[in-house]
């Protein structure tokens, strides 16, 4: 499970220069407001590396451990002004209000965190889809708004397959569950409905319903539902590093081009054609499984037995199949 800030440090290496940096450890005192001491940028040659990048702080030590205290927003992310590479002294554009603390570390982005990486990741992430499986409790079910239980549920392709399932009791010992239901799902006012059809069984589904889902890795952050999306560094994502990060470099691609096209022209980053390339090869690799939707028109009869039959009586129904 990466978190956001995981996904942030693999995505930028692919859109533009990226470097960890760390404060130096031994000095009382790294910095002040106005200056940083980063013994991995001290050389005896003038090179530019980190000049004009944006700088962070994530209130973390070289260790991975929180510093002594958070970083408050305001000081979070600068643009690197200049650098003595002869004491390894790092300028920030504008002076932070808590001076850096002793073997702090630093990453110098070539998009902007905040405004330009999270939001690209924030996008990858709704490219993203995994399987979820949603037990619906016992009752009547032939035709229900699926959007107002399960508010993520914004489309039709999202409902994969119906199911009824066993008996709570385990009786009648026969019926293993859980069983297909054909359904059908539509939209309505901005809602998915799903109707079940085709059953001559009127009665309750004792056993509730089983509806397979997908649903994308945005709303679904620290194992819990949150619709507005990940927005933290620590936020964790159940979602492969990988494909997290590929889908964020074309989302990059999209809202921030001119940005990337100015770094994939040196050759050292990835041309959008191959950034493409790559996101279709994670999708083949983490692709879920296609299920047959069994659907009956009106006038046909198909009884499931809803739970209460050992068979189900098939009435010379004509059965048409969309995989």
């Amino acid at each position: 499970m990466p978190s956001i800030a995981d996904i942030e440090q693999a995505v930028a290496p692919r859109v533009g220069p990226f470097s960890i940096l760390t404060a130096d450890p031994q000095t009382p005192t790294s910095g002040t407001p106005s200056f940083a001491i980063i013994p991995s940028l001290q050389s005896s040659i003038d090179q530019d590396l980190v000049t004009n990048l944006y700088l962070l702080r994530r209130g973390v030590l070289g260790d991975g451990t929180p510093t002594p205290a958070p970083i408050p927003a305001y000081d979070r992310i600068r643009s690197v002004y200049s650098v003595d590479t002869a004491s390894g002294r790092l300028s920030p554009d504008r002076p932070w209000q808590t001076s850096p603390y002793p073997f702090e570390q630093f990453e110098v982005h070539h998009l902007n965190p905040d405004q330009e990486l999270l939001p690209a990741i924030q996008a990858g992430l709704r490219r993203c889809f995994f399987e979820d499986r949603v037990q619906l409790p016992p009752g009547y079910y032939y035709e229900f708004d699926v959007t107002a239980l399960l508010p993520y549920i914004l489309d039709v392709s999202q409902i994969r397959r119906c199911q009824v399932g066993p008996w709570p009791s385990g009786w009648p010992g026969w019926w293993r569950g859980p069983l297909d239901l054909p359904f059908q799902a539509y939209g309505d006012c901005g809602h998915i409905w799903l109707r079940i059809s085709g059953s001559v069984y009127w009665g309750p589904f004792w056993g509730g319903v089983l509806l397979t889902t997908h649903r994308n890795h945005f709303g679904w952050v620290n194992g819990m539902d949150q619709p507005g999306g990940p927005t933290l560094d620590t936020d964790m994502l159940d979602c492969d590093l990988d494909w997290a990060a590929s889908a964020a470099h074309v989302e990059a691609w999209r809202s921030s081009s001119a940005r990337l096209m100015a770094a994939a022209a040196t050759g050292l980053q990835d041309t959008q054609q191959e950034a493409a390339a790559e996101l279709q090869r994670q999708g083949y690799l983490h692709r879920l499984p296609v299920y047959d939707l069994h659907q009956f028109d009106r006038m046909e009869l198909w009884s499931l037995g809803g739970g209460n039959y050992a068979d189900a009586t098939y009435r010379g129904a004509r059965m048409v199949v969309n995989s």
